[in-house]
């Protein structure tokens, strides 16, 4: 991983516990990051960060959200 998105993981995550405590359920921390355009792999590698889940289970959250199925629908295209 890059320094720019290591950087912008943190400060996402970061954000996250402030604004919705250190364990939010999962379907808040979803919409949250999906409304502040926190999206792709940066939205799992935040989740497995805030939640300190592993990465299979923040990859586990992130495609059954609601929240992301024009993401899921994109990587299932074709």
């Amino acid at each position: 991983m890059g320094p720019a998105r290591a950087a912008r993981i943190e400060a996402a995550a970061g954000a996250a516990r402030a604004a919705l405590g250190p364990s939010p359920e999962m379907s808040v921390l979803q919409r949250y990051l999906f409304d502040n355009g926190v999206h792709g792999v940066d939205a799992v590698m935040v989740t497995r960060e805030v939640m300190e889940v592993t990465l299979g289970e923040a990859n586990q959250v992130f495609f059954s959200s609601p929240f992301r199925a024009a993401e899921r629908d994109f990587h299932n295209w074709p």
